[in-house]
């Protein structure tokens, strides 16, 4: 869902899974995270920041019990939501605009 950019639905959906599941859900929270950092429909906004920050917490709280590509995935993101990590949001619709 997350691909087909229903990003309502994946995050939604992750979110059940996450609460399901904790422990074996933290790559539901990784993905909760992830469906925050794009949607080619709509810009970025300050409110979806927020959600994939408290999304990606509970991912690093479980990393310790992750594989090698889990840790690397969810480091990545946590990098991507770090306090001052994005300066500038670009709108990538506006070159299709002009």
């Amino acid at each position: 869902m997350l691909y087909a950019f229903d990003i309502g639905e994946a995050r939604m959906l992750c979110g059940e899974l996450a609460k399901a599941q904790p422990h074996p859900g933290m790559m539901a929270y990784w993905a909760m995270a992830e469906a925050e950092t794009f949607d080619i429909n709509v810009p970025t906004t300050a409110a979806g920041e927020r959600r994939g920050a408290l999304a990606i917490a509970p991912a690093q709280s479980y990393s310790g019990q992750a594989d090698a590509t889990e840790r690397e995935l969810i480091a990545a993101l946590a990098r991507r939501y770090a306090p001052g990590s994005i300066d500038v949001k670009i709108d990538m619709r506006a070159p299709c605009e002009r």
